[in-house]
């Protein structure tokens, strides 16, 4: 529903519908001289909370122009009394109204438009709550370099376009780091928004945000919930500007402590909802986990001689050296792409230099496949999103995501056949040969896992003759063993091909 054109809208118009909200608080709470300000630069995004935000931001615009020499407007400034407050509220009224106008059949994307600066930032679409939703999404999808545009937009809508809750939910969705100020990632993330957002002095903006984040207990004692801010408080907060971290007092510095505050708006806003916050979409959680895999899978060569891998192994990896297995997702790789090119060997061997992306990609996207299915069958209840969320908290390791899930509370199907698990993980992945394949995983992989994930662990790399399954002489006793119940068959093809593999040993 994220990804319809509807539910796009949707998100985009909730997300917009809180950073009015916003504005409106802020202007509710300004001196209408700064409302100039607010309108250039004021932006709702930073390490604060919003409405803190945009009068932060609103107060670093001021204090930019008074050293260029810009007089401020003054408002209503020779009014005094009653006249004086319906002048106030006409001018917080347009200042509404302008945001309100400006916010109407807006792109997420900037169009480039004729004219001076000024005409640029006032123009149609370009108002300060758009380029602020802009600067929103931009933060997202640039600190998370996995998430889409329309990931970002629903996102905004779950926290209320409160920027640090929208990250709290993603980590939590991701199984992501913690956020903290102090990562140069996030750094680079405000400057991409603040660039984004068409922010005048993007570096300035940077650093005052830092800034203000390592301050974040002094500022939320500055700017109370309610109330006019008044002059010596915007003058205290100018002075926060220019303070480093190393000037802190009382604890204050912590560069986690401006993501607590956010884990604490959170709890509130479900207190006061009682509608459970939904998981993040699939399209983002699957790039990320097959980055994952794809590490996995670049130290599993890594743990095969070159020479072996290109002359003989690059066929078994690449049809079905799938992460899928009773071992780490590295032993499982190299098991099951020696195994597989042992017992079904190609017609005619031949040499490769390298190895290509695409193909190796396409092994990697079925052993996720495989695993989503492995876990979906030993978990019956859990969705698509949740297998693989499950997935990526435990690096694709199945007997991890056992215990991890039992002690979630899901319940495991019962009774459990683990081949019939493997066989579905088999077919998910498009295995070319699944009815061995699960053979082998329940009968000879346990034991022959164990010797391999022994040898690994005492050196960083098989040698040839360890990676040359004909010779692999250590695993003959294991394997004798493995197929004494399963292999008597010999008129089964593949009790054949594992006579064929005792005999070459």
């Amino acid at each position: 529903m994220d990804r319809r054109p509807e539910g796009i809208e949707h998100n985009k118009s909730v997300a917009m519908d809180h950073i009015h909200a916003y504005y409106k608080k802020a202007l509710d709470r300004l001196p209408p001289e700064l409302f100039p300000s607010l309108l250039e630069a004021g932006f709702c995004f930073g390490f604060l909370d919003p409405v803190s935000n945009i009068i932060a931001n609103t107060v670093s615009q001021e204090r930019h122009k008074r050293k260029k020499g810009k007089r401020p407007r003054q408002v209503g400034a020779a009014a005094t009394g009653t006249k004086k407050n319906s002048t106030d509220r006409r001018v917080r009224y347009k200042a509404i109204s302008e945001i309100m106008e400006s916010s109407k059949d807006f792109s997420m994307t900037p169009k480039p438009r004729s004219g001076s600066s000024t005409a640029l930032q006032r123009g149609a679409g370009t108002g300060i709550a758009v380029r602020s939703i802009r600067g929103l999404a931009t933060f997202l999808t640039s600190y998370f370099c996995y998430l889409t545009i329309q990931d970002a937009l629903r996102y905004l809508r779950l926290s209320k376009a409160d920027l640090l809750v929208a990250v709290h939910l993603i980590e939590q969705d991701y199984s992501a780091h913690t956020f903290t100020i102090h990562d140069i990632t996030a750094k680079i993330a405000l400057g991409c928004a603040a660039t984004s957002a068409m922010h005048p002095e993007v570096p300035k903006f940077v650093s005052r945000s830092l800034s203000l984040a390592s301050h974040v207990d002094q500022v939320s004692n500055l700017l109370p919930k309610k109330g006019c801010v008044a002059h010596s408080t915007i003058n205290r907060l100018s002075e926060l500007f220019t303070l480093t971290k190393d000037t802190t007092i009382d604890g204050d510095g912590d560069p986690q402590m401006p993501m607590q505050h956010a884990i604490s708006r959170m709890q509130q806003f479900r207190e006061r909802n009682t509608t459970v916050v939904p998981v993040g979409l699939d399209y983002s959680l699957e790039l990320l986990l097959l980055d994952k895999i794809h590490l996995l899978y670049l130290e599993a060569t890594s743990r095969i001689p070159r020479h072996e891998l290109c002359s003989r192994h690059h066929r078994g990896l690449l049809k079905a050296g799938h992460c899928y297995g009773p071992f780490d997702p590295v032993t499982n790789i190299i098991l099951n792409a020696i195994w597989y090119d042992t017992v079904f060997p190609a017609e005619r061997e031949f040499e490769v230099e390298m190895i290509c992306t695409k193909r190796i990609a396409r092994t990697e996207c079925h052993s996720l496949e495989g695993l989503v299915a492995y876990v979906r069958v030993l978990f019956p209840a859990l969705s698509t999103h949740e297998a693989m969320r499950y997935l990526l908290i435990n690096n694709a390791q199945l007997d991890r995501i056992i215990i991890r899930a039992k002690e979630d509370g899901h319940d495991q199907c019962f009774p459990f056949s683990q081949a019939e698990a493997f066989d579905a993980a088999s077919l998910a992945a498009c295995h070319p040969s699944p009815t061995a394949f699960v053979e082998f995983a329940i009968t000879v992989m346990p034991v022959m896992g164990k010797t391999l994930h022994s040898m690994l662990k005492v050196n960083r790399m098989l040698s040839s003759s360890d990676a040359n399954v004909g010779n692999l002489r250590l695993f003959r006793v294991q394997l004798s063993k493995g197929l004494k119940m399963h292999c008597s068959d010999t008129h089964n093809k593949w009790g054949r091909n594992m006579s064929f593999m005792l005999s070459v040993m």
